[in-house]
């Protein structure tokens, strides 16, 4: 769970949660899976607005990753271990090497959104596929980067192996859903 870029105070923790921290409910209670200032996210930019969980064991970067994270950033800033600045358009990957209070992890560059022509601060939720290779997201604008070619609320996919976006492949929109999407899980049937 990803509460925003706003500390808010969350039942069973002590002190105030930030929008870059990551929790987890075990049913009754609420606790940290990771503190984003941990791996170095410390700013109101780097608050977490997209985030796909996967198995550790799938990460391209990195040994013993206890999880994979693909996150996007609400409007980017420094992260450790990607030179330059990251954008609220790119997705990084986090290895992460141990979780809780004291976590830490390995970062690196998924999809350098800037370079293919997404739209500042625009990707917006996120899933993937098990494997980490398919990336399903939307955008909080119109997208052109062929075949990923339309507005707000569609689900488009991102090939991390190969480089190439596909066109989109659910509209929120004809389903009758009007507004933003802001939040994703998806997956595809067998």
């Amino acid at each position: 769970m990803v509460l925003g870029n706003k500390k808010n105070y969350v039942p069973g923790i002590t002190t105030k949660v930030s929008g870059s921290d990551i929790l987890e409910w075990d049913g009754d209670h609420f606790s940290f899976f990771l503190e984003g200032a941990d791996v170095g996210l410390t700013t109101g930019g780097e608050a977490i607005d997209g985030l796909a969980v996967l198995d550790g064991s799938v990460s391209p970067v990195g040994s013993s990753c206890e999880a994979y994270l693909l996150i996007s950033l609400k409007s980017g800033g420094k992260v450790p271990g990607i030179p330059g600045r990251v954008r609220g358009e790119d997705v990084l990957g986090l290895c992460v090497t141990s979780s809780g209070t004291d976590g830490s992890g390995i970062w690196h560059m998924v999809l350098d959104g800037s370079t293919v022509g997404l739209k500042a601060n625009s990707t917006y939720s996120l899933s993937a596929s098990d494997d980490g290779t398919l990336l399903y997201f939307t955008t909080k604008a119109a997208i052109k980067v062929p075949p990923a070619v339309g507005s707000y609320s569609k689900v488009y996919t991102y090939n991390t192996l190969t480089g190439d976006f596909g066109a989109f492949i659910f509209d929120a929109n004809d389903a009758g859903l009007k507004g933003k999407v802001d939040g994703l899980d998806y997956n595809p049937s067998p």
